[in-house]
């Protein structure tokens, strides 16, 4: 288990690896993915690795232009689906937190919404990686440890771990406390 500081205001939580997250999350988040429509799935999948963490365009490097996204417009009951998503992903590996009371479902919705974005952030390769394992029930340890986020303890495209940082009050940490947690 690793620490990872939220903001300035020192806030943390502990994280499990992703290697460690249990067949019954798992099974929970490919169940939640499944309550997306397929439209939504498909146009995900299109524009995988064309946004950068805070979804604006990549370039094409053939071209040196943005990427045209290929956005389908989501229904209400989609937007649920992929919010319930995001709350499996980051209980998937949730240790611990700074916060009052245990790590629980609920407990997500009482943090504040800057708390919650840079855990979300933190945690969103999470979500790639129960999307692939959807796909190919055979991952690879590439396929494991890849994401694109490199704030994000689950690696990054690149595969660098990237260096520690201090806290700021935007984005989430990558600086690691070296205690276990349970």
């Amino acid at each position: 288990m690793a620490k990872y500081w939220l903001h300035s205001d020192g806030s943390w939580v502990t994280l499990r690896p992703v290697e460690e997250i249990s067949e019954a999350s798992l099974r929970v988040m490919r169940r939640t993915i499944q309550k997306v429509s397929t439209a939504t799935r498909e146009s995900l999948a299109r524009n995988q690795g064309r946004t950068d963490e805070a979804g604006k365009p990549r370039t094409d490097p053939a071209t040196g232009e943005p990427y045209d996204l290929e956005m389908v417009p989501a229904t209400p009951e989609d937007m649920d689906a992929l919010a319930e998503l995001g709350d499996h992903c980051i209980m998937a590996v949730l240790t611990g937190w700074s916060f009052e009371g245990t790590p629980t479902l609920k407990g997500l919705e009482k943090l504040s919404g800057l708390d919650y974005r840079a855990l979300s952030l933190l945690c969103s390769p999470v979500a790639k990686f129960a999307f692939q394992t959807m796909v190919d029930f055979n991952p690879t340890e590439e396929d494991v440890k890849s994401g694109g986020n490199s704030d994000s303890p689950f690696g990054s495209s690149s595969g660098s771990s990237g260096s520690s940082k201090e806290p700021s009050s935007t984005a989430p940490s990558r600086r690691k406390n070296s205690e276990s947690g349970g």
